[in-house]
């Protein structure tokens, strides 16, 4: 079991492929270094994750892209009501806001959303409100992402059609490169 940072950078190094880095650097755009470890691998590091170190290991500010994935993987682990509290750590954000701030590809937006779109199911109109609604209106780019892209993995039926149609429309004038793809 992970139960300090230094462990679970020691699992990162170990898992650690240059070539992969390589290959991940030319795709992913981010002011953030790469170690070179394939998103399986770091699933696997993050279930070896103590609980108990959970919220020690989501203070710790994430260096490499590597590590903003983890961190995100962990924050969908836990239960939805602390997914969404305040914390003081982060100036009474969530967990969830605080990975929203240091998102900045869509790598690391996507991976998370996935996550988040299993933690919301028995939630989604309340989470909708609370939260997608207000990344849609962000004026940072990968916040306004977040949103759509969680529109797409946990709100795609009939029910939330329209809603998805309209939030979309809504968007028609922003021009960033990542908003245009995820509204594609």
């Amino acid at each position: 079991m992970i139960e300090n940072y230094s462990d679970f950078r020691e699992k990162l190094a170990y898992y650690a492929d240059d070539s992969y880095r390589e290959f991940s650097q030319k795709g992913i755009p981010t002011e953030r270094p790469f170690i070179g470890v394939r998103i399986p691998q770091i699933r696997e590091i993050v279930n070896n994750i103590s609980p108990k170190f959970y919220d020690s290991f989501l203070k710790t500010e994430p260096v490499a892209i590597e590590e903003v994935l983890a961190r995100g993987m962990v924050i969908c682990r836990l239960p939805y009501e602390k997914l969404l509290a305040p914390q003081k750590a982060f100036n009474n954000k969530s967990y969830f806001d605080s990975q929203i701030d240091i998102i900045d590809n869509w790598c690391t937006c996507d991976t998370f959303c996935s996550g988040v779109a299993k933690q919301i199911k028995n939630h989604r109109a309340e989470f909708l409100d609370q939260k997608i609604e207000n990344l849609l209106t962000d004026s940072r780019e990968f916040a306004v992402r977040t949103g759509l892209v969680l529109l797409k993995c946990a709100y795609m039926d009939f029910d939330y059609l329209n809603l998805i149609f309209d939030r979309v429309e809504s968007l028609r004038g922003r021009e960033e490169y990542y908003i245009k793809m995820a509204s594609a």
